[in-house]
């Protein structure tokens, strides 16, 4: 079996939730997470919520993560657990 070495998380609605419930992340590392984001999204996104059911999980994204929101553009975002 073979899995993805990188993978990319959006932020949804102005909740801006990167990793819901029910999802396979934990083969993926923290360090491989990109996140991708519009510029008018981040506009209106204050801080990056995650709630993968994973408390460990959870603290091991907590912090600040660059998002991605154009050509050579990225603004750095707080994640918190949500």
């Amino acid at each position: 079996m073979s899995f993805p070495s990188e993978g990319a998380g959006t932020t949804i609605h102005k909740i801006a939730e990167l990793f819901g419930l029910g999802e396979e992340k934990t083969l993926l590392g923290v360090e491989n997470v990109i996140v991708l984001a519009t510029p008018h999204k981040l506009m209106e996104t204050a801080v990056l919520m995650v709630d993968t059911g994973s408390d460990e999980l959870d603290e091991k994204l907590r912090g600040y993560m660059s998002v991605v929101c154009g050509y050579r553009m990225a603004q750095r975002k707080e994640v918190r657990k949500g």
